[in-house]
């Protein structure tokens, strides 16, 4: 698995395994026509934007796709 130097421009610092047989939790989206779609979480990534003092953490799925992320005040 080919894991990204960047993810949403920002630098990839540390991550886990992004594996879909190991997956972190699920989230559900609901779509346009009302059906739910669900999407596994299955890799982490702690990441910095050059231009900014705080960390953000990638919640992603196999293909290292971004379907939510936090802003963390350090790297701790």
């Amino acid at each position: 698995m080919n894991i990204p130097a960047q993810l949403d421009g920002a630098r990839v610092i540390m991550y886990i395994e992004n594996d879909v047989n190991r997956t972190i939790t699920k989230m559900f989206y609901e779509e346009e026509d009302g059906s739910a779609k669900e999407v596994l979480i299955t890799g982490l990534a702690l990441a910095k934007y050059e231009q900014s003092n705080e960390y953000y953490l990638f919640l992603c799925d196999t293909n290292w796709e971004i379907h939510q992320d936090f802003d963390m005040e350090s790297i701790e």
